[in-house]
């Protein structure tokens, strides 16, 4: 019946009243006022009228409501012979319950009608007053029913249309830019913000609607669980909606130019790639098929980040295993060439004593076999090396037993290794040391952490620039001994940075400044593991590379 607007209502039922939930009259039809003038807005129902149809005794609110597919009818206590004769409705406004009385004037008789001067047309039969209530109620829910399902098929054409548009973005950050806004467009949304998620962060992706910063020199949002309304969505993996923020105390404190706000997470196969969270300036601003229309263009925009972002997986596995591969074959090539050399001069050499030992004097075919010394050198060298890397690889899980613990000063251990490093590259002037005042004492296999700092030292040496310094440093945190050495050579390009501790593994502009076996690291790492030391990188191609070691705090004595 609230469907129905005043001026209708008043022309099918003129002496129509209105009743609050203390049955009190809230609106009286002029027609009724000039008919009763002694009714007040505000004055109860009981004042004025008895319910003698049905007999009823108590006229309180929910009492009339269970009669309101009935005939009632009410006689005045004011004017004799006047009665109306109507049915009650269940009706509401602006949130409030109401009673709605319908139907006409009744009299005794019918010179009444001249008596009390009521207009012809608003006296008839009792009887039909109830079809035309039921037709103008029928008419008024299918009208209502059509628009809602109009207002569906709306929304649900905009879920294709969002699906399509998305999934042509070329790349990662255009599919958030997309997805805010396409859906602010397609929802009409004042502003609608895509966060991405990392590790436990929300970070601001994208944004878009009518009222969004263009200004997109501003630091991206950075939200933790719980914090804000998406902090919520994205902790409890559910949608939140607040339709008044001003009486919700988690509301974020800069978003009191925003009125209701909803969160939605951006979930695929139980994994969450982020949150959408739109804002309105007004109180409800979201209507419910909004809500759901966002809530599918959530989970949309979920299975399409999940695709693009395996999808990038996989390519750069792809790139990652073909350099990988590159860089094997260079090591490859020039480890032939690290075993070809020396084999090379010892053959040439046997060679020549062969063919002229009768002719040589002694002191000659001693300085020939003397100068098979390097070579055999070289090649000693290089077998122990894949011997070390071939052991490493067996022993997955190296054992406790083969560690030959000792304790000593990491200070000074470490500054014997470097300097002696140094001059076998004539490096010395080039050394930097920054270490604790404090003797740091630790207990390891001294052997052991000799090979991994002096690969490591090695690599420093070799692939930077002689004059260019060598930083080794130590400092400590909570849990860890932290051991940095840092050069300022060619450093590693950012996609080997994964791969460099492995086997055989070498960049081109490392191969093509120093030989090398590509083993050295890959061993180092196998050693550092078995000793409960860390070993991690971090470099930037041409200003160079810093390799830490962690020392686990229990191994400090």
């Amino acid at each position: 019946m609230h469907s129905l607007d005043s001026s209708g209502l008043a022309l099918a039922f003129p002496t129509h009243f209105w009743l609050d939930q203390a049955t009190a009259f809230a609106y009286v039809s002029p027609p009724l006022l000039e008919l009763l003038p002694s009714i007040k807005l505000g004055d109860k129902l009981s004042d004025h009228f008895e319910i003698t149809r049905p007999a009823l005794s108590d006229v309180g609110f929910e009492e009339l409501v269970k009669y309101s597919d009935s005939k009632v009818v009410l006689t005045s206590i004011s004017r004799a012979g006047i009665a109306l004769d109507g049915q009650v409705v269940q009706s509401s406004w602006k949130g409030d319950r109401f009673i709605v009385f319908v139907g006409r004037p009744a009299v005794s008789a019918m010179a009444d009608l001249t008596t009390l001067e009521i207009p012809g047309n608003l006296y008839g039969p009792q009887d039909y007053y109830l079809d035309v209530l039921m037709t103008l109620e029928r008419e008024q829910r299918m009208r209502g029913m059509l628009a809602q399902r109009a207002e569906k098929l709306q929304y649900e054409s905009l879920v294709g249309t969002f699906a399509q548009r998305i999934w042509d973005s070329p790349d990662l950050d255009s599919l958030y830019g997309a997805i805010a806004r396409l859906g602010a467009e397609l929802l009409s949304l004042e502003y609608l913000v895509a966060y991405r998620s990392e590790g436990e962060l929300l970070i601001e992706a994208s944004s878009g609607g009518a009222l969004a910063d263009v200004d997109s020199s501003h630091s991206p949002i950075t939200l933790r669980p719980s914090e804000g309304l998406p902090g919520q969505a994205f902790k409890a993996h559910e949608a939140f909606y607040i339709p008044d923020t001003s009486k919700e105390s988690s509301v974020l404190g800069d978003d009191a130019q925003w009125h209701s706000e909803i969160a939605v997470p951006l979930v695929h196969q139980g994994k969450i790639y982020g949150v959408l969270s739109a804002k309105a300036k007004a109180v409800d601003g979201f209507v419910e098929h909004a809500r759901h229309t966002l809530e599918k263009f959530a989970r949309i925009a979920a299975a399409a980040i999940c695709h693009y972002r395996q999808n990038l997986t996989f390519l750069s596995s792809l790139v990652e295993r073909q350099t990988q591969l590159e860089s094997r074959d260079l090591v490859l090539r020039a480890s032939a060439h690290e075993v070809r050399t020396p084999l090379t001069q010892i053959s040439s050499t046997i060679e020549l004593l062969n063919r002229a030992s009768d002719t040589l004097a002694k002191e000659e075919i001693m300085g020939y076999v003397e100068s098979l010394d390097e070579p055999l050198s070289r090649l000693l060298k290089f077998s122990l090396a894949m011997l070390r890397q071939s052991s490493a690889q067996e022993s997955e899980s190296p054992s406790q037993e083969d560690i030959s613990l000792s304790t000593f000063d990491l200070g000074s251990f470490v500054t014997r290794l470097a300097r002696a490093t140094a001059r076998s590259h004539d490096r010395q002037d080039d050394l930097v040391f920054d270490f604790p005042e404090d003797v740091v004492t630790i207990e390891s296999d001294s052997d052991a952490l000799s090979q991994v700092i002096t690969n490591i030292l090695s690599n420093a040496f070799k692939y930077s620039d002689s004059g260019s310094t060598v930083k080794i440093s130590l400092q400590s945190d909570v849990a860890n001994l932290v051991l940095d050495i840092e050069d300022h050579g060619i450093g590693i390009p950012t996609k080997l940075i994964g791969a460099i501790f492995e086997p055989f593994m070498r960049h081109p502009g490392a191969v093509s400044r120093a030989s090398g076996t590509g083993l050295g690291l890959s061993i180092a790492r196998k050693q550092a593991k078995q000793l409960g030391v860390g070993i991690s990188v971090s470099s930037i191609v041409g200003e160079g590379s810093c390799f830490s070691l962690a020392f686990p705090v229990a191994m400090r004595k």
